[in-house]
């Protein structure tokens, strides 16, 4: 475990982590032996089960298990199920969250590659050169939104992308956040964005930059589910095969389309 976790914060540092962030081990003994981790998005029951029937002795998940202070663990809630199975099973859950988010070759970055955009820089720097919030770039060729909006909804499989329209120039620079990140609109207009593709893009925000800035919701699951299989082939990497690390599979998004 012990090993698991200094790999993991080598490639996500917890120094990158929001405030309001609570990253790193949530349950278990942090000298506990792993040899198998399964990745997953979220900690659910799901997924802690999946873990511990797949013989796993560690879940790493992006989402915390535990982000603020606990005022009970209820069995018949999703939170209290999962941490009561986690302990019972002894299946030690692990969270790289904000962290993973502003890593140099986190979820935003790897959101900015499935797009295909060059010349890639953090939208807000933080840290070391490449580390930060957000990504913005250049698409191959200028798009319309509704060219942006296929593109967006074919690379990264989403059901859906919800369209806010900006000016009406072609859209050749582009920002994303991978999860809910358009507290950074402003931010992709000081540097030129003319699009914006993250999620959980809220009425207001969109009417804030309605005809200022393109806003592309593909719903928070879709924006950061590319980032697991990088990060279980990274840990793979640094661990040199002392731990067998697979994806969770089956995940699905909360959201449905009716």
């Amino acid at each position: 475990m012990a090993a698991l976790l200094a790999a993991l914060e080598r490639l996500a540092p917890p120094m990158l982590a929001a405030a309001w962030d609570n990253p790193g081990l949530q349950v278990g003994d942090p000298q506990a032996p792993v040899e198998r981790a399964l990745v997953a998005l979220d900690p659910g029951p799901e997924q802690v089960r999946a873990a511990a029937r797949g013989g796993c002795q560690a879940l790493i998940t992006h989402h915390p298990l535990i982000l603020t202070p606990l005022k009970s663990i209820r069995l018949d809630v999703p939170q209290g199920a999962a941490l009561a199975l986690a302990v019972r099973e002894g299946v030690a859950v692990i969270a790289a969250h904000t962290n993973l988010d502003a890593a140099s070759w986190g979820v935003s970055q790897i959101l900015a590659e499935c797009l295909g955009l060059s010349g890639v820089v953090p939208l807000e720097p933080v840290g070391n050169p490449g580390e930060g919030m957000g990504r913005v770039g250049r698409l191959a060729r200028a798009l319309s939104l509704a060219e942006l909006a296929r593109l967006v909804r074919e690379r990264l499989s989403a059901p859906f992308v919800r369209c806010v329209e900006g000016t009406n120039e072609p859209i050749e620079r582009v920002a994303v956040c991978g999860g809910a990140g358009a507290g950074l609109a402003a931010a992709a207009l000081t540097v030129g964005a003319q699009a914006l593709v993250t999620g959980d893009v809220r009425y207001h925000q969109a009417r804030d930059f309605e005809g200022r800035l393109a806003l592309l919701d593909c719903g928070h699951f879709c924006g950061e589910r590319p980032v697991l299989e990088k990060l279980a082939g990274r840990l793979g990497e640094e661990l040199a095969g002392q731990v067998e690390f697979r994806v969770m599979s089956g995940e699905q998004d909360p959201f449905k389309l009716y």
